[in-house]
């Protein structure tokens, strides 16, 4: 038998080294005590202390955790792996992670380590949904996990687990944050200027660019194409967007103007 490798026995918490024995028990070994004890013999005393410990200082996190594992709802070693690293930042929810710029401006460059493209463009779709669910970590945990069996990301070091996890707070907390930019487009009382507005933020997240021909933003708009020109440079001269290119209608072929959203 190949000798399998665990990666909290050792460690400091008798809480998570409990649920990583059962974990292994259940999902690896498919319940077999036998099979673990041949498997970790050097770690059966300690597992027995580990019970007691869990029986007086589990939190209910962990209690939840023990029982996704024993109902079958955490079924995969990477599932399981990803619910325990979130355990650390659980407590940072969206709105927590409105005051921690300097991490989410560093999870660019943390996310050349993934090399998986499709992986990173898929959470990045689905961090506007759970941004409007306001989700609470656990369901963004699950669904990073989704993705990461869907696009064959199985085997993640723990760094990599992390860059994912800050990649879709960051890309949920671009949809959540808001600047007084937004009080002022309001205080405007143009319909059609907040109407485009919501429009501009729906279509695209905070700091990302976006082609916006007349055609399109009067169709998403429900304005006339007279009226785009006069909406975007208010948007423009408010702090909301920043022109990034200009198009040339007169141009063939025509060229349209590209945007970045500010706030």
């Amino acid at each position: 038998m190949v000798k399998r490798a665990s990666r909290f026995f050792d460690g400091k918490s008798a809480l998570i080294s409990l649920l990583e024995w059962t974990a292994i028990q259940k999902i690896t070994f498919k319940g077999d005590v036998q099979k673990m004890a041949e498997q970790f013999p050097e770690h059966l005393k300690a597992q027995a202390s580990w019970v007691k410990a869990f029986n007086q200082d589990a939190r209910q996190t962990h209690r939840d955790i023990y029982a996704d594992i024993i109902t079958g709802k955490i079924s995969t070693m990477p599932a399981f792996y990803a619910r325990i690293d979130r355990l650390g930042t659980s407590r940072t929810t969206v709105k927590a992670a409105k005051t921690q710029p300097k991490k989410l401006a560093r999870k660019k460059a943390k996310c050349d380590d993934i090399h998986n493209q499709a992986l990173l463009d898929d959470i990045r779709q689905i961090a506007f949904e759970l941004a409007e669910q306001n989700a609470a970590p656990e369901t963004a945990t699950d669904k990073v996990v989704e993705l990461m069996v869907k696009h064959n990301f199985l085997n993640p070091t723990d760094s990599q687990i992390q860059v994912l996890f800050e990649y879709l707070e960051g890309q949920m907390a671009k949809h959540l944050l808001l600047d007084r930019v937004e009080a002022a487009i309001i205080d405007t009382d143009d319909k059609n200027l907040i109407f485009m507005w919501n429009k501009i933020k729906r279509k695209c997240p905070k700091h990302d660019s976006f082609v916006w021909p007349s055609a399109l933003a009067a169709k998403e708009g429900k304005c006339s194409k007279s009226e785009v020109r006069p909406i975007m440079q208010t948007l423009e001269r408010l702090g909301a967007i920043k022109r990034m290119k200009s198009g040339k209608d007169s141009h063939y072929p025509a060229r349209a103007t590209v945007y970045r959203r500010e706030i």
